[in-house]
């Protein structure tokens, strides 16, 4: 059953991927970078990714154009690799101020900013706007550190 679109611009706390996929406000912008990624692993990208037990946080802006590219990304890179890390989504205005309880303790100079925890829930690594090589060459890197 498909949702109504519904603006996203502004808007600054939880939401859901459904929601990424409804925005009104760049009609389409998630569902168009999801399908046009074709991601690139090695085999040992594959491995480590697939292997670890994590959780992602992201905080995005659905206004900035790099949000609207890695996020979309990485999610394709899940369902390529067939896994479901839990994935909490929050959206900040221009500001980038984190108002959502639980995370204001988060700092986002730059969106959007990809927090990779361990299974305790604790810090290991994180994206800041675009990856330094690709998201799959940065992504194994911090989950190397789950042993």
């Amino acid at each position: 059953m498909a949702q109504n679109p519904v603006s996203l611009a502004g808007h600054m706390g939880k939401v859901t991927k459904e929601d990424l996929q409804n925005d009104a406000y760049k009609t389409g912008w998630f569902d168009m970078e999801f399908t046009s990624y074709e991601p690139s692993f090695t085999p040992r990208q594959k491995k480590v990714i697939s292997s670890r037990d994590f959780q992602v946080v992201i905080i995005l802006g659905t206004w900035c154009s790099d949000s609207r590219t890695q996020v979309p990304r990485l999610f394709k890179i899940f369902s390529a690799l067939g896994i479901s890390p839990q994935i909490t989504l929050i959206t900040t205005d221009k500001t980038k101020k984190v108002i959502e309880p639980g995370f204001v303790h988060i700092t986002a100079q730059y969106v959007p900013l990809i927090i990779f925890r361990n299974n305790k829930g604790e810090d290991i690594g994180e994206i800041i706007e675009t990856p330094k090589k690709s998201l799959e060459a940065d992504m194994t890197a911090i989950l190397k550190k789950i042993k």
